[in-house]
Order: structure tokens, then C-alpha cells, then sequence
């Protein structure tokens, strides 16, 4: 197997693109003048990056090629992933996609909400901004799971966190103490009306899941 230092900027691109193929499964990488730059696609992730990049993710053994040239994860490759803990900044700013507007908690909000936050067994919890933001993305614009954007993980993970932490009662402290300053007033980021008009907080909160969003008593009437 051939050995390949990266150094510097491309050592940051590798990293990224470890993450994004064990978090997508496959990858397609094709050469550009862009630094760095990718998109989901039905199959995986699309990648455009320098040629430099491109030939060393292809060379250094931890990525194999499939017979329509997409790459997939080694077992070395595979190892080298799961020590990412964390996305790598590098992927916020570079995904390309047209949705606008996208919600991200800021360090003042995650300062604010830590308190509620479940323990970790004494780690840092993986992706905690990017799952809590994309559950108030979601949440807000009332969009299917499988329609959040690539940005804030895979759907199936939000879907799997808003359940679990529905039911544990955790979500109803993170909502009630989180806020954001709107024309001037400080309001929930989630509300009860919000939270009730997407599907799943809807049957969540009549389950007796947001007890302070959203009490069970004051729901209206199921159709």
C-alpha cells in the first residue's frame, strides 16, 4: 500500500472527506479550481476539490474504488474515520446547496441550553449544535426529516435524537430556555404553535412530551 503524507490545507480536506464518507457511504470526487467543495447527491456526496487532493484521497489506501468510480471507506480508512469526533469546520462552509435561511445555534445559545443538555458518560457529545439546529430547522419550517439539509447530519439521526430526547423530556428544557432576539424581543426559537404545527412535535406533544411548550390540556382537539 502506498504511504502519502498530507500536510496543511489538504490534511483539513482530507479529514472532511473521511467524515463525509463515513457519514454518506459514498463519495464521487472530481477535480476543480475550488478548494474544496461538495453536495449530497441521491447516491452519497459529490466532491470537487484540487487535483492534488483528489489523486491523494485515491492513493493513500483508505478509500476503494467501486466499478462506477465512486470511493468507499477501507477498513483502514473506516479506523481513521471514527476518531473524527466532530465535523470539520471546512464542511459548513463549503457545502453547496440552495436552501437559505438555515438556523445554527450560536455559542451564547449552547452556553445557555448546556445545563439541560443529557451527560455524555463525561465525553463531549457528538454534534450537539449541529442535531439541536437542525431539530429547530425542521421543526420550524415544517419540512420532512428526509428533506433537512445535508448541513445538520443525516435525517435519520435527527429523526432518532427528537424521538429520544422527546420522550426523556429533554427537548422541552432545551426549547423552554431557548431564545433568540427578534425585532427587538427576545421569543422562543421553538414555540408551542411551531412545535405543534409540524407532525412529529404535534404527536409529541400530545403524548405529554412538552409538558411546558406544550401542555396535553391545552392541545387543540385532534381531528
Amino acid at each position: 500500500m502506498m504511504k502519502v503524507r498530507i500536510h496543511g490545507k489538504c490534511s483539513v480536506s482530507r479529514r472532511a472527506v473521511l467524515w463525509l464518507a463515513r457519514e454518506y457511504g459514498s463519495i464521487s470526487m472530481t477535480a476543480g479550481t475550488c478548494a474544496f467543495e461538495w453536495r449530497r447527491n441521491p447516491g452519497g456526496v459529490s466532491i470537487r476539490a484540487h487535483g492534488i487532493i483528489v489523486r491523494t484521497m485515491r492513493e493513500c489506501g483508505l478509500f476503494s474504488v467501486q466499478a462506477d468510480g465512486s470511493l468507499r471507506l477501507t477498513e483502514l480508512g473506516a479506523s481513521m474515520a471514527a476518531r473524527l469526533l466532530v465535523p470539520p469546520p471546512i464542511l459548513a462552509r463549503s457545502e453547496r446547496h440552495e436552501e437559505s435561511g438555515l438556523f445554527w445555534l450560536s455559542d451564547e445559545q449552547m452556553r445557555t441550553i448546556a445545563p439541560v443538555l443529557p451527560s455524555a458518560g463525561g465525553q463531549p457529545r457528538k454534534e450537539d449544535r449541529a442535531v439541536i439546529s437542525g431539530l429547530v430547522h425542521v421543526l420550524r419550517s415544517g419540512i420532512a426529516w428526509e428533506h433537512a439539509p445535508a448541513r445538520y447530519g443525516k435525517p435519520s439521526r435527527l429523526m432518532d435524537r427528537f424521538r429520544r430526547w422527546s420522550i426523556a423530556g429533554v427537548l422541552d428544557d432545551i426549547f423552554a430556555n431557548l431564545t433568540e432576539e427578534r425585532s427587538g424581543v427576545l421569543r422562543l426559537v421553538v414555540d408551542g404553535a411551531a412545535l405543534i404545527r409540524h407532525r412529529s412535535g404535534k404527536l409529541a406533544a400530545m403524548r405529554g412530551c412538552f409538558p411546558t411548550l406544550a401542555p396535553v390540556e391545552e392541545m387543540p382537539c385532534a381531528a
